[in-house]
């Protein structure tokens, strides 16, 4: 008998929560890997081990708060050892590096043990680390990554563009594994969480409902968007989440009854916000290096819900809504362009077309598509080694 493969998956975070994580490893743990999740608790309040849906997770405990800049670099060879050591001593088949912080540390566990190494790219991790640290930390991001990743015996990322960016950096075996959602239900179900949200909310009257729950970081571009529901008589908007931004929701709350913030907003809620409203926003400064590659969680959370976006014209989301018709592209993030998008919300079988584009959307982007690539992947790297993966129900490969 077949011995089940044996999968280190390495993590930057203590997965409370990580969705993308914890997805690919339900997935993995249903096509027959023994799954260990090796994580960095840096807060030192989590449990030190777990089970989840068939996997267990393992926290490795070393203080860090997050956001340290430049100075987190010093933290960083610890952390690597530990998840060495660690992963070792589970003696692993594959071993799966979430994100750059962890493929250093991945390769040599990997090279230790002979087993397969997996790099799973979130997002060109340079460009997202940004001006946040000096700019030799990011060169030696760039130059870590270039090292690397052809090293990897398979790449998996959130969207093509990302896809073709490291296939051009020397990938020998890529995939997209998108962080993908299933539909909310169908479209009665929908119809049915839509009203009795917007009923909880108080918001059966208004004609047009705008959703943006996010970090209220600057680059999200929130204050255009606040100016613009201000201008559309009528037009409702929620703001979610924490951050900087915060209290630009707060003042424009006070001034228009028509905004309300509604502070944090636990995961589970998401949902059901989403499929309450009319158009989900998602902002984001087009001039990050990272925004060329953007294929953001917020898209795929509107389309399990058949919402529309509003959004501009760039990265993998500008793509996407060009050729579905999944939402509303504006030039720039104006209060005039995005008042003008709102305001066309409003237009007889306007709201209702756009629907139409985001469930077809939304029935492409499923998160059973992404377990499908994502097994298939790990099959055909593990028939080099004779392992074997289950690509769905009851079948292996």
């Amino acid at each position: 008998m077949t011995s089940a493969p044996r999968v280190v998956m390495l993590l930057g975070n203590g997965l409370a929560p990580d969705p993308r994580v914890e997805a690919e490893a339900k997935c993995l743990a249903a096509g027959g890997c023994d799954l260990v999740v090796l994580g960095w608790d840096r807060d030192g309040d989590l449990p030190p081990e777990e089970s989840r849906d068939g996997y267990r997770v393992q926290r490795i405990r070393r203080l860090a708060s997050h956001g340290q800049g430049t100075s987190q670099v010093r933290n960083l060879p610890g952390v690597w050892r530990e998840f060495v050591t660690r992963g070792a001593a589970l003696r692993p088949d594959v071993v799966h590096a979430h994100d750059l912080d962890t493929l250093p540390a991945g390769w040599r566990l990997a090279r230790k043990t002979g087993a397969l190494l997996v790099f799973d790219a979130h997002e060109s991790y340079p460009d997202m680390l940004g001006h946040n640290v000096a700019d030799w930390v990011r060169w030696g991001a760039r130059r870590l990554e270039r090292c690397l990743v052809p090293r990897a015996d398979l790449l998996v990322t959130v969207g093509e563009k990302l896809r073709r960016h490291y296939a051009a950096m020397g990938a020998r075996d890529t995939e997209v594994v998108g962080n993908w959602r299933d539909p909310l239900g169908t479209r009665d179900e929908v119809a049915r969480i839509r009203q009795a949200v917007r009923v909880e909310a108080g918001l059966m009257p208004s004609p047009v409902f705008i959703l943006f729950i996010a970090n209220l970081t600057p680059e999200r571009r929130l204050e255009p968007l606040l100016a613009a529901v201000e201008s559309v008589p009528g037009a409702t908007l929620v703001v979610g989440g924490k951050g900087p931004g915060a209290d630009a929701a707060k003042a424009a709350a006070a001034r228009c009854p028509r905004i309300r913030y509604i502070g944090p907003v636990r995961p589970d809620d998401v949902a059901r916000w989403t499929a309450g409203c009319d158009a989900v926003y998602y902002g984001f400064d087009p001039s990050n290096a990272n925004a060329a590659f953007s294929a953001p969680n917020k898209l795929f959370e509107a389309l399990a819900a058949g919402v529309p976006v509003i959004t501009a014209r760039f990265g993998e989301i500008g793509e996407i809504v060009a050729e579905t018709g999944c939402g509303i592209l504006v030039p720039d993030y104006t209060p005039e362009a995005l008042a003008d998008a709102i305001r066309s919300l409003g237009e007889p079988g306007r709201a209702a077309e756009l629907r139409r584009a985001a469930e077809s959307a939304g029935a492409q982007f499923t998160r059973a598509a992404a377990d499908r690539a994502l097994l298939s992947a790990y099959a055909r790297i593990g028939a080099r080694r004779g392992l074997v993966i289950r690509t769905s129900a009851g079948e292996a490969a």
